[in-house]
């Protein structure tokens, strides 16, 4: 169960209560980070994953419950961040998300009990000023890792407690910049990322990443299973197998690895708009394939697979034309470059 807490004006904090075999665990990632979205959540997430597997080892089935907020954990983004965090942790990934208005759990309790306490903290005089989120953390650990410390329960009530060691981690704005760039830079990913999702992704309620036969998939329903297995406070398989709706494939991208293809070939040669290259990532329509054709003096009329497939050929004849002559050129300055051209000339 996830859920991410403001702390103050300058730390955050992402709370998550793991359930597994060996009982339950808070994680608690306190970060400078000003952003909550889908990429602060897949770093504090990837944070707390690495620390458990290193506790307690790898596991072969991740279930997550969160509320749908659609900027960190539901839309295209964070499906494929979803995807990546799969397969990264080379297990099978299940997403359930809350009705709206019922995504309160445990960690919310957890979490708002840390802030008071670090609140009661930094109203005694003899505190120094803790304004970071690793000073906070540190404060933490060595005070607020038991239950004693964080709840100040009577005895019995510390006896029966059935989180027994709060996990404190930092989160820098480093380990969210990485995941933001490698989201940029993964073209193949991208290629695989929705483009549009399908109407009523509202009401979508379980999302699974997983591997089948080798390869990555990704099915949505509109429901999850809410038994105690799959909601985490028991192991074994779902109570309700039999009863579950079915699920659908979700589709990474809509279009055919040729329009893929297409599309890379038009952005090399700069001739896409900022709106085509980011909203309408990995989509080729007609008007791009004819500006293209116009501008380098080719007929514009026929089929969108008759466009295609002329451009392609004209783009792949000019990438050809610029790699046969960066040799002559490679290791120069840009100046050098410039005096070597007009020689030519």
């Amino acid at each position: 169960m996830l859920s991410p807490v403001c702390l103050s004006a300058q730390v955050g904090v992402f709370v998550a209560w793991l359930y597994h075999q060996g009982g339950q665990e808070v994680y608690f990632v306190l970060s400078d980070v000003k952003q909550q979205d889908s990429t602060s959540a897949h770093a504090a997430l990837t944070l707390i994953l690495q620390h458990f597997t290193e506790q307690h080892g790898d596991t072969p089935c991740i279930i997550v419950w969160s509320d749908g907020c659609s900027g960190q954990f539901k839309g295209s983004k964070a499906f494929m961040l979803h995807r990546r965090l799969a397969i990264e942790q080379g297990a099978a990934l299940e997403w359930n998300y809350t009705p709206s208005g019922h995504g309160k759990g445990p960690h919310d309790g957890a979490g708002g009990r840390l802030k008071h306490a670090l609140f009661n903290a930094m109203q005694r005089p003899d505190q120094p000023i803790m304004s970071t989120a690793a000073a906070l953390a540190e404060y933490a650990s060595a005070h607020l890792a038991t239950p004693a410390g964080l709840y100040e329960p009577s005895e019995k009530h510390r006896e029966r407690a059935v989180v027994q060691q709060h996990t404190y981690l930092v989160m820098t704005q480093a380990d969210n910049d990485n995941v933001a760039t490698s989201y940029q830079q993964s073209e193949l990913e991208s290629a695989l990322l929705i483009t549009s999702l399908p109407t009523g992704i509202r009401k979508w309620h379980h999302t699974k990443f997983a591997a089948d036969r080798g390869a990555w998939h990704a099915q949505w329903a509109e429901t999850a299973c809410g038994c105690a297995a799959c909601m985490g406070s028991q192991g074994g398989p779902c109570l309700n197998q039999g009863m579950r709706p079915p699920t659908h494939e979700l589709q990474l991208f809509q279009g055919s690895q040729e329009e893929w293809e297409m599309w890379q070939l038009l952005r090399g040669a700069a001739m896409l708009s900022e709106h085509e290259r980011v909203v309408e990532r990995g989509r080729v329509t007609v008007p791009m394939l004819v500006r293209y054709l116009k501008v380098v003096g080719l007929p514009k009329s026929g089929s969108k697979a008759e466009l295609m497939e002329r451009a392609k050929e004209a783009l792949l004849a000019e990438r050809q034309a610029a790699v046969i002559a960066a040799p002559a050129t490679r290791g120069l300055g840009k100046r050098q470059v410039q005096q070597r051209n007009i020689l030519d000339l």
